[in-house]
């Protein structure tokens, strides 16, 4: 472990999740300091806006729909509520991701592979949804297990929401987990622990990091956020 670097870490999760309640503050955080994701903010240009908290699955949905959708402008992997604003702002369709929290954080933790990041997640999940379920209306609204068992489907719940004309040929799970790999190797990423697919040294780390994740403070009123953000979607079924 590194802990300084893990504490640098975790301080720039919180501070994204103040910037990120802001549009203005966030884009002019992004544009300012030339942050290398500043080209996915959202603008009047974006197609699509598709965006959850960190470990949502986020990268599996967005790499399906570019192979679906080649040359489409994606706003994403930002994890902030600024990028829903803007999405409104801007009339840009809104895909918004929800994944149960605790499972989002140990996801996420996991690539860290320190207990230090379970706090920081866990905040940045809050002040996602916080926001965010009241954008229901405004965003075509999926759990997890649907984006990553039917995303065929989620795409057809654009175009019936939004008049787009999106193509939902998504590709296979295998062929998505292969892409996905393609692009870390093509851009030098480690591959030791591959924080985007299954992988039997990612149990053996959610072992480890589950009990701290479960008991922590931030647990239960992140669980109860999550019902309300569920029975939103129950209703908009």
């Amino acid at each position: 472990m590194q802990p300084l670097k893990r504490y640098v870490d975790a301080g720039r999760h919180d501070f994204i999740a103040v910037a990120g309640r802001n549009h203005r503050v966030y884009a002019g955080y992004q544009y300012a300091l030339r942050r290398h994701n500043r080209k996915t903010v959202v603008t009047s240009d974006t197609d699509l806006c598709a965006e959850g908290p960190p470990g949502s699955g986020n990268t599996f949905f967005i790499t399906g729909f570019e192979i679906a959708n080649p040359g489409a402008s994606i706003a994403s992997h930002h994890h902030v509520f600024a990028q829903m604003e803007r999405a409104v702002l801007f009339s840009v369709p809104l895909l918004l991701i929800v994944r149960e929290p605790a499972a989002c954080v140990l996801s996420r933790a996991v690539s860290f592979r320190d207990p230090i990041m379970i706090g920081p997640v866990y905040r940045q999940w809050l002040s996602f949804w916080q926001r965010a379920v009241n954008y229901v209306d405004d965003s075509v609204l999926i759990d997890f297990d649907t984006m990553t068992s039917v995303p065929a489907r989620v795409i057809e719940r654009l175009n019936m929401k939004f008049g787009t004309e999106f193509s939902s040929d998504f590709p296979s799970r295998d062929g998505v987990f292969a892409e996905m790999d393609r692009r870390r190797a093509e851009k030098n990423l480690p591959m030791d622990i591959n924080p985007n697919r299954p992988d039997d040294r990612k149990l053996q780390m959610r072992s480890y990091l589950r009990p701290f994740v479960e008991n922590h403070r931030l647990a239960r009123p992140a669980a109860a956020l999550y019902q309300q953000v569920m029975e939103r979607i129950a209703q908009h079924v």
